[in-house]
């Protein structure tokens, strides 16, 4: 009986000495806007941190379809799809043109603060959808979004609501006297973030753009990350005193 619980016991030290492993976030940079020179530029790859990021167009105003790569430019399989109702400007606009990477860190790059995807009116036309698909269903996903137009006329809030298997909704002061920080009348320094979100049957995640306050709604950029599924924890090492002379040693002449 006790050679058996002797190995037993060997057996536990053994298996309780495995280790899970994450993998780690993949994060995607996303420019929205138009890329004339006049309004707006395509953020070039590497940017000054060394990321590359991925400009959405609104060229024809519906269901423009781009691929994503990550921040060390490998692909992802991730698509976004333009839908409809989406409108584009930007430096001759209201866009952030000097943007403070005190303020904003990474995001603090010129071409992606400068224009932007926006919505108005009412009804049907008041809502603009991304559509991100080509996600997988044992990974996780979160948003972080940024939008910003500088102008005193009306106090400006974006609502971004994410639909996948589950839904997280958010809403940003994009514009307004002293929204901003050192008296900026648009935002400068905030960037909001979704909950945590995984895909839904067909594999995807939507983003609605509205507004909540004001005229108008925003988007300038965005960040997606890719988070692993959850690891599976490791039980906790097992540890047995033995009474048994000589069993430090290698004897088992007092089992019996």
């Amino acid at each position: 009986m006790q050679r058996k619980f002797l190995l037993l016991a060997l057996a536990a030290l053994g298996l309780s000495r495995a280790h899970a492993q994450t993998a780690p976030v993949r994060s995607m940079l996303v420019d929205f806007g138009v890329n004339d020179g006049t309004n707006g530029n395509s953020t070039p790859s590497p940017d000054a941190n060394g990321s590359y990021w991925n400009n959405v167009l609104n060229n024809t105003g519906v269901a423009d379809t781009f691929r994503l790569v990550d921040k060390a430019n490998a692909a992802t399989g991730v698509k976004v799809k333009v839908g409809a109702n989406f409108l584009t400007n930007g430096i001759a606009t209201g866009g952030l043109l000097a943007p403070s990477a005190a303020l904003l860190g990474e995001y603090a790059i010129a071409t992606a603060t400068q224009d932007y995807f926006f919505v108005q009116g009412t009804g049907s036309t008041a809502t603009g959808t991304l559509r991100f698909s080509g996600l997988d269903a044992s990974k996780r996903y979160v948003f972080h979004v940024f939008g910003s137009r500088q102008t005193t006329a009306e106090t400006r809030v974006s609502q971004y609501k994410f639909t996948g298997a589950n839904v997280s909704t958010i809403s940003q002061t994009t514009t307004g006297t002293n929204v901003g920080a050192n008296s900026y009348a648009g935002n400068n320094n905030t960037i909001s973030h979704s909950d945590t979100l995984t895909a839904d049957a067909a594999g995807g995640i939507s983003l609605e753009l509205s507004k909540t306050t004001g005229s108008y709604a925003y988007l300038n950029l965005l960040r997606m990350d890719i988070v692993p599924g959850r690891a599976t924890t490791a039980p906790a090492p097992v540890y047995y005193t033995f009474q048994n002379p000589g069993f430090e040693l290698g004897s088992l002449a007092y089992w019996t």
